[in-house]
């Protein structure tokens, strides 16, 4: 049996509303029709999001200059990632993050989780030197 066969046979089966446009199951992206018509209920997977010491302005800060220094496509949209963020991320001010509420945020980050990252760098610094078991020196300018 082809594939034009198995389709054509559910086409025939909704253009005599046998089946209807509601009477479908979603699984792995993939349409399937429900010819008995019993409601499947398919666990959904739990969504585990990363949870944070970080207020969601530090948590902006942070990937707005990952994808200023280019650690992040360039070619993703702001919206994108706030998306990710919003879908992946819980911060110390608020649980679930809205994307839209972020995606607003991000041309007026307060100054203070920006500040934020500022004074903790030098903790981050100390970090790279404390986990470098080989002793390797690090130069800070760019090789041209």
């Amino acid at each position: 049996m082809n594939f034009r066969n198995i389709i054509s046979k559910y086409v025939k089966q909704y253009d005599e509303g046998k089946i209807k446009s509601h009477d479908v199951v979603y699984v792995d992206q993939k349409t399937i029709p429900l010819e008995n018509k019993k409601q499947i209920e398919l666990p959904s997977p739990k969504q585990v999001k990363l949870r944070t010491t970080l207020t969601s302005g530090q948590i902006l800060y942070l990937f707005k200059t990952l994808l200023e220094i280019k650690a992040i496509d360039p070619l993703m949209s702001k919206v994108d990632i706030c998306r990710f963020i919003s879908d992946s991320i819980s911060s110390k001010d608020f649980e679930n993050l809205s994307a839209d509420n972020l995606a607003k945020k991000w041309s007026d980050i307060n100054v203070n989780d920006i500040a934020y990252w500022y004074e903790n760098h030098p903790e981050i610094a100390k970090l790279v030197i404390k986990d470098n078991p080989l002793k390797i020196k690090y130069n800070s300018k760019k090789n041209k």
